[in-house]
């Protein structure tokens, strides 16, 4: 490397965001304290998320939306993986169901047995099934708690809007949404 070369910066976990309640060590952000876990239950680095937007997914299986939902978010993860992560915050009645339910979506997960899950919950207000809260894992920055919709309604250009800082869906699009009949569907926490 030329010594004007700056080299490139450790991924420093944003303080006062959603994205420090995934290190439960408070340190760094390896291994060793994290809670987020791949399909296998393997302890994901934090720093795998640098760059990305974070799609924070707040599901559970037995809910009917967010069985319906779900396919369509990864496939929409899985086509943009360079840019975007879902993290998977259970409100499955147990473990075995929470992975079953995310069995081969290629979503990350908050683990199963941490209190992290109910801390996202508050800290972003979530109040019903499914809800995808979208956040830049570089800044901690929330950009939508409405990922969910922008996904319906703006699936094809939403990913871009995120980028840029906005909630990927538009007024006019949002004022459609009395012709959606999935609202009536969401499940109250």
């Amino acid at each position: 490397m030329d010594e004007h070369e700056a080299s490139p910066r450790p991924y420093q976990i944003p303080s006062n965001s959603p994205m420090s309640l995934l290190n439960e060590d408070g340190e760094s952000p390896g291994v060793p304290g994290c809670i987020l876990q791949d399909e296998e239950g393997q302890p994901v680095n934090l720093a795998s998320l640098q760059g990305k937007l974070v799609g924070f997914y707040f599901s559970a299986g037995w809910c009917p939306p967010c069985r319906s939902f779900s396919p369509q978010l990864s496939f929409f993860a899985k086509q943009h993986h360079q840019h975007f992560q879902v993290i998977f915050v259970s409100s499955d009645r147990s473990q075995a169901e929470m992975e079953d339910f995310t069995r081969g979506k290629g979503f990350l997960r908050v683990r199963w047995d941490s209190s992290v899950g109910g801390q996202l919950v508050q800290y972003l207000g979530v109040s019903m099934l499914p809800t995808l809260v979208v956040c830049n894992a570089d800044t901690g920055h929330v950009v939508t708690h409405w990922g969910r919709f922008a996904m319906m309604l703006n699936q094809r250009n939403c990913l871009q809007e995120w980028r840029r800082g906005y909630n990927g869906i538009s007024l006019s699009s949002f004022l459609g949404l009395g012709n959606v009949s999935c609202l009536g569907g969401d499940c109250s926490m």
